[in-house]
């Protein structure tokens, strides 16, 4: 988010499993079109009578079944199918949350890396506690080289929305960047009502 209040994108926390998503059902759909195809030219007799009237399951069918490398085969390629389902798997848990990003950007200069938990903690606990902010959370996104900072604050509507959103950048998110000595760090501020206020006073 800029300095001053504005409607934000949705942001794609899991982008890795998106792409691999996108690629996989692509390619499963139009492998499936494909078939389906193929199957209702068959059926229509394209490939000729013969075909058409054939069983799906018939003796030349049996036959090969039959042979010793054909459960070989079937075996190896249910062990790829397992193998490429775990990596599946796999990438849906993986998301752009940061463990830890660079603080300097001169690498000639050596390297000096931070724990994202020592901004997001600070960052999280001065929101949550302004006035008007039920509950406040932090992570750092993107890359080490170019983190972006990520604040999603909960309202109870006691303060008005544009007054706690300019206070979050120019307090807490200024804040950090004065930290780190990063004063052109990414900042992604969200905004959320609470359902429901609650009735103790602050």
């Amino acid at each position: 988010m800029a300095d001053s209040t504005s409607a934000l994108p949705a942001v794609d926390r899991f982008p890795g499993a998106t792409r691999r998503n996108r690629w996989t059902l692509s390619l499963l759909g139009i492998l499936l079109l494909a078939a389906g195809g193929a199957g209702a030219a068959l059926g229509l007799g394209a490939f000729g009578a013969r075909n058409k009237a054939r069983t799906v399951i018939d003796t030349s069918v049996q036959d090969v079944a039959d042979r010793w490398w054909f459960w070989v085969a079937v075996a190896a390629l249910g062990l790829l199918i397992a193998l490429f389902a775990l990596s599946w798997l796999r990438v849906q848990l993986r998301s752009n949350r940061l463990g830890s990003f660079d603080l300097e950007v001169d690498r000639s200069r050596g390297e000096t890396t931070l724990a994202s938990s020592a901004v997001t903690d600070a960052v999280s606990d001065e929101v949550a506690a302004y006035r008007g902010v039920r509950q406040a959370t932090a992570r750092m996104s993107g890359s080490p080289d170019a983190p972006t900072l990520n604040v999603t604050a909960t309202l109870d509507g006691r303060r008005p929305t544009g007054e706690l959103a300019d206070r979050i950048v120019g307090g807490a998110v200024a804040h950090a960047r004065q930290a780190l000595d990063m004063p052109q760090l990414a900042t992604r501020v969200e905004l959320r009502l609470a359902s429901r206020r609650r009735r103790n006073v602050r």
